[in-house]
């Protein structure tokens, strides 16, 4: 679920893969949006990147739908 939140985050702010990662080595990101890979470290990468872009108010909103509303994905 929280990849897919994330996933929905990256999508609606036109975020690039990379530029979440940090490096060209964007499969084991992918895989955590995909549900594949569930490493928290991961989720620390969105919320770092959303910190330093201010967009932190929109993850956590949809961090509390998702969980509002028991999205299991």
């Amino acid at each position: 679920m929280l990849g897919e939140i994330c996933r929905q985050f990256r999508i609606a702010n036109h975020i690039k893969l990379r530029e979440i990662e940090g490096n060209p080595n964007i499969k084991t990101l992918s895989g955590f949006e995909m549900g594949v890979n569930l490493s928290s470290k991961h989720f620390v990468k969105y919320l770092r990147y959303a910190l330093e872009h201010n967009l932190l108010n929109d993850l956590n909103t949809r961090i509390a739908e998702g969980l509002i509303n028991g999205e299991d994905k």
